[in-house]
Parts: structure tokens; sequence; C-alpha cells
């Protein structure tokens, strides 16, 4: 696990994105949360209801309709968008590349809470904007600060903002969320007041999140075995 997170970092795969203005960038502290692309508040208490679910539109076996015979286990996972240049099909492999290593750390940690033992802090479960490698190194050598997550959540290649609300994107948000929340939890030098804050602002994002996932009428958390709502409610 180490050693994956390490290679991850090595590679600088967490920017691949940096220079796209869809990048979400979180502060130090503050609650891994996506923004609405209606526009709505973290902590507002209407959730806003898509148009229609359309997850099974952007499903491999939708996309690629071998996949049912070929890849059977996968026709429920994203679909790759089509023509794309060999550039972003790159990028895209280390998008997804990145979301499977966040999904496998996180896991490991969620191992690692229920036994009682002690967690790991992987740099891939740190959502925040500045590493605290680089956080060290400011005063020295500015140019090297970096978002240390920097590209884009699963999906959003293909639809854009549209694609936060798939259960792809929402799973994925409730790991983040989740490993901030470990994360916070293992601060000592974070004040109450602070710590208050973010747990209340973490409880209404889960809860956003759990009622768009009971919106969906696709079978796609079927496939995943509904690994998000367990992250949302642990």
């Amino acid at each position: 696990m180490m050693m994956l997170d390490s290679l991850v970092r090595y590679m600088n795969l967490m920017t691949i994105d940096v220079e796209d203005e869809r990048v979400i960038r979180w502060p130090e502290t503050t609650p891994p949360i996506v923004p609405r692309p209606w526009g709505a508040s973290p902590t507002s208490s209407t959730t806003p209801t898509p148009d229609a679910c359309g997850c099974i539109d952007q499903t491999l076996g939708h996309r690629w309709p071998l996949a049912a015979t070929t890849v059977p286990s996968w026709v429920s996972t994203p679909g790759w968008p089509d023509g794309l240049p060999e550039s972003e099909i790159q990028k895209e492999e280390c998008r997804r590349l990145i979301w499977s290593s966040i999904q496998l750390l996180a896991a490991y940690n969620s191992y690692s809470v229920a036994r009682g033992t002690q967690v790991v802090k992987f740099a891939l479960c740190k959502a925040s904007n500045v590493s605290s490698v680089c956080k060290r190194l400011r005063m020295f050598q500015t140019n090297l600060l970096k978002p240390q997550y920097a590209f884009l959540l699963p999906g959003e290649i293909a639809v854009g903002p549209r694609a936060r609300d798939t259960v792809w994107n929402i799973y994925f948000r409730a790991m983040v969320l989740w490993n901030g929340c470990i994360g916070m939890r293992g601060e000592v030098n974070v004040s109450d007041s602070v710590q208050a804050k973010y747990a209340m602002t973490t409880w209404m994002e889960s809860c956003e999140l759990d009622d768009l996932l009971d919106k969906h009428t696709c079978d796609t958390e079927r496939a995943f075995i509904f690994i998000g709502r367990e992250y949302l409610y642990k």
C-alpha cells in the first residue's frame, strides 16, 4: 500500500489536470465537498433533483456492447468517451488509476478502523490543496506548491459537471469525505470550533449524497455492492 501511495505521488499523477479550470481544490481543514452544478450551498437543506438518472448511458456496457461478453464484470463502470486524442486517453488512464488507488487505500483504512488498529496516513487520502511536504518547502521553493488533488472526477471528461451526480462520482465523493473525516480525527493542532464546523458540514454533505443516491433509478449501485453507502453510514 505504501509503495502504491509513494509511486502515485512520485509520478505526480494527482496533479494530472492541474491546468484544468474544472478541477476542484480543497483548502486545509475544509471538508472535501464538491460544488453543486446548480450553485447550491454545501449545507443547503434542499437537494436539487437531476432531470433523470443518466448513468446507464455513460456505462462501458452501453458505449461498448461487446463488454457484456468480453469484460462482463466491467459493464457498469464509466465508459470511455469517443474521439479522445492519445494524450487524453493517457490522462484518463491516470485518472482511473488514481480513483482505484484511493478506493483501495480507503478500504484498507476502513478495515484498520474496524479492527481498532492505527490508520495509515496515505498521501492519496489527504484532499487538501497543499501537501505537508510542500508546506515545509514553502520558504525555499515556492514554485513547488501544487494542489495535492488536481484531477477530474469520474465521468467529468465525458459530460462535465453533470457527472457529479452519477453513482460513480457520488461513491468517489463519499470515499474522499470519509478519508477527510479520518484525517481530521487524527489532527491534534486543530481547534474544537474548526472540528465542530467540519463535522457539521460533513454531516450535511453525507445526507445530501445519500439523498442523491436515492434518486437513482439504475442498477449501478448493485453492481458496486453498495460500497459508497457503507462509507456514508460509517
